[in-house]
């Protein structure tokens, strides 16, 4: 006798249970496999920022991000994964600043595209075929 272990609410997910021949083992176990229906998740698509970078002006981007990075200690030791993660976010809003400050936006931001359920039906076959 071969289990399935598993708990609710995955337990009532799984079917199509089969019995495979043994491979190469002498422990008697033969491999199981089974099929888990779930679906992925609907996320609502959110707007993103376009920025016109042929319309930038870069003198004023890189005297932005350097008045902003003068701004960090540099006698701040950076010894722990969170002072990493904080000079991190502070070089990230650094250039995000630079940014802001001499990128301008494009006038149509770009589209959110909703996927189609055929093409999030083609993702969790994919999903299922490589077994993520």
């Amino acid at each position: 006798i071969d289990w399935i272990l598993a708990s609710q609410p995955l337990l009532s997910l799984i079917s199509s249970v089969d019995t495979h021949p043994t491979i190469g083992s002498s422990s008697g176990h033969k491999p199981l496999t089974f099929e888990v229906s779930i679906g992925a998740k609907h996320k609502s698509t959110s707007p993103r920022t376009s920025f016109n970078f042929k319309a930038a002006n870069w003198t004023t981007f890189r005297k932005t991000l350097n008045d902003q990075l003068q701004l960090w200690n540099l006698s701040r030791t950076i010894s722990t994964t969170v002072k990493i993660e904080e000079y991190n976010m502070f070089i990230t809003n650094s250039l995000l600043e630079a940014t802001h400050a001499a990128i301008p936006k494009l006038k149509q931001a770009t589209s959110s595209y909703t996927i189609s359920e055929a093409t999030r039906n083609l993702i969790n076959l994919k999903h299922h075929h490589y077994g993520k």
